[in-house]
């Protein structure tokens, strides 16, 4: 696992993907975009990030199943998943998310918050 703090955000609006890239950037995190569940895969693939977080309702392939179809490259084991998205995270559940992602952090969320939540991924991986 490489030490570099490198995050990859999957969200197709564009609002979102760049206000939580600019505040993460901006606390020393590589930052990486995709704008679909697809995209999510390559960029994932070719950057290997330590975190990612994807919408679930996304256009060409939704959250839950780029990360099913992450989870089936080992190249991404050490990656953490996790959901960042308006669905309930008890309507989440119900597809079984929780076997390919390691939590959910529900939309709107403060970046404060966010940033707490990322922190204490990255403290995880430390140790």
């Amino acid at each position: 696992m490489s030490t570099e703090r490198s995050i990859l955000i999957a969200d197709d609006e564009p609002d979102i993907r760049e206000f939580v890239s600019y505040n993460l950037t901006k606390q020393g995190f590589k930052v990486y975009k995709a704008n679909n569940g697809l995209e999510a895969i390559e960029v994932a693939l070719k950057t290997k990030p330590t975190l990612i977080m994807l919408d679930i309702m996304m256009p060409e392939m939704n959250g839950f199943e780029a990360s099913r179809k992450m989870r089936e490259h080992l190249i991404l084991d050490d990656s953490r998943i996790f959901f960042l998205s308006a669905m309930s995270e008890n309507l989440a559940r119900t597809s079984g998310y929780q076997i390919f992602v390691d939590g959910f952090l529900p939309k709107p969320i403060a970046m404060k918050d966010l940033m707490i939540k990322i922190n204490q991924i990255f403290t995880d991986q430390i140790h």
